[in-house]
């Protein structure tokens, strides 16, 4: 590297340590020690916030939409799993099975790359690095850029 090279940085980080002038992050596997000065002046946090707007789930997917490989927090209900509700009521478990037609609320941190042929989200999963779907229209909230977006 010289002066006047041209540099870019797009990475990923998981805080494993603060201390006063640095963390230690986890990037593609390897811890890294990086100022504070840099994370908080370089980096967009997927849990932080300052700010909350309500929107209707339509501007809120919108604001995902524009906000491809960005990290986000994103709140939403997990799909119903009808083949375990089918058992309970096989089993004459109705209590169980009403309890399962309830939807479980699963707070997501990571990325999303795109819309599925089915029109989900396409996310990585980063606390267990693995891909995911989230249908648009089970969201709750969504954390981005310091804004938590409510739905109205």
């Amino acid at each position: 590297m010289k002066v006047g090279s041209i540099l870019q940085e797009t990475n990923f980080f998981k805080v494993k340590e603060v201390h006063t002038d640095h963390y230690i992050v986890e990037s593609n596997k390897r811890d890294v020690r990086i100022s504070k000065e840099y994370l908080e002046n370089n980096t967009i946090s997927a849990d932080d916030y300052n700010s909350e707007k309500k929107q209707t789930k339509t501007e809120i997917n919108a604001v995902i939409a524009k906000n491809e490989n960005t990290v986000m927090s994103i709140c939403f209900e997990k799909q119903i799993d009808t083949n375990k509700v089918r058992t309970e009521l096989k089993k004459g478990n109705t209590t169980t099975a009403l309890d399962l037609l309830t939807p479980e609320e699963r707070i997501m941190k990571g990325v999303h790359y795109r819309l599925d042929e089915h029109g989900r989200y396409k996310f990585l999963d980063m606390e267990i690095n693995e891909m995911r779907v989230v249908d648009p229209r089970t969201i709750k909230y969504l954390i981005l850029k310091n804004t938590k977006y409510l739905i109205k």
